[in-house]
């Protein structure tokens, strides 16, 4: 049975997760488990140097650790009435609700790996103050060290309730057949619609360049210039279609992060699909993540399908 891990913060974003998930193309039945991380107390003795503790330190650790328990038998009744929730919307599945002293990214993450999770959803914000500003350090760190795939829950706004429409980010790689992969395996309303975008940045005369082409092919100028891009969209497109889903397939040209952006919002898409590559470390640095970037921007929700992973059926 697929496991769900859901990160929550009891914050109308993290509702707004749980609704979201009715476009996931989630199972019928399913095991999730909803997470509230309480960060825990320093010890008292690394607030000061060398262990030696003020007297009036002891007074306000004592203050600062009452309300601890407070925000953490607040934090259980978040996770219990988010329970309620996610029920009302997924009335089969076998759903708990816990309180975890750690702080959110490893309460997530350690969850995830130990409970063997297919998948990972958290709100894009509101995990705290800062998280309106930036994406923020929890899903941030969520994406580059989780072992399934992640959903970034994000409803689009003006979105109607019934079928979603989804927009898949492919470049012709393995990691762009999973998430193909991941979307064909899933359990989606009747309508749902799949969009297979194919962005390349190499921005060329395509007309003069398609006719010389064409003229030393010996073809009457109407081929694409591309012909190992079309035969990779149209093995997707058919892929989808064989799972009952509408699908079509799109190449244009610009660059990546906002192209597909733009699409996402010229699709009125509910969900931007991206096989993750992984780079981490130097590389990264001096690429820059796209997956990164479009989570931090996109106007609705993002998943990213990692290769060979859990959650990705054959």
């Amino acid at each position: 049975m697929t496991k769900i891990l859901i990160g929550y913060d009891g914050s109308p974003a993290a509702d707004s997760t749980l609704a979201d998930m009715r476009k996931a193309g989630f199972p019928a039945k399913a095991e999730a488990r909803i997470v509230i991380a309480c960060p825990p107390i320093m010890p008292l003795e690394s607030l000061a140097p060398n262990g030696l503790v003020p007297s009036g330190y002891v007074e306000a650790y004592a203050q600062a650790v009452e309300n601890h328990e407070v925000t953490k038998a607040k934090a259980k009744k978040q996770a219990l009435a988010a329970a309620k929730k996610l029920k009302a919307v997924f009335p089969d599945w076998r759903i708990v609700a816990e309180t975890s002293e750690e702080t959110p990214a490893h309460a997530i993450l350690d969850a995830a790996e130990t409970w063997k999770a297919d998948w990972i959803v958290i709100g894009s914000r509101g995990w705290s103050e800062f998280g309106k500003l930036l994406l923020g350090s929890v899903a941030d760190r969520v994406m580059n060290h989780a072992g399934c795939p992640i959903r970034l829950a994000r409803p689009r706004k003006g979105a109607k309730p019934g079928a979603p429409n989804l927009l898949i980010a492919y470049d012709g790689s393995l990691h762009a057949d999973t998430a193909v992969q991941s979307v064909a395996a899933r359990k989606w309303p009747k309508g749902t619609r799949v969009t297979v975008l194919a962005v390349s940045e190499f921005f060329l005369r395509m007309g003069d360049i398609t006719l010389a082409l064409s003229k030393a092919l010996g073809h009457d100028g109407q081929e694409s210039p591309w012909p190992w891009m079309d035969a990779r969209l149209d093995k997707a497109v058919r892929k989808l279609e064989s799972a009952g889903l509408k699908a079509r397939s799109a190449m244009v040209y610009g660059e990546t992060r906002r192209t597909l952006l733009d699409k996402a919002k010229d699709f009125k898409a509910d969900t931007i699909i991206m096989g993750s590559h992984g780079y981490t470390g130097i590389r990264r640095l001096m690429l820059g993540s796209i997956s990164a970037t479009v989570a931090a921007h996109a106007p609705c929700s993002v998943e990213i399908i990692h290769l060979n992973r859990k959650g990705v059926r054959k």
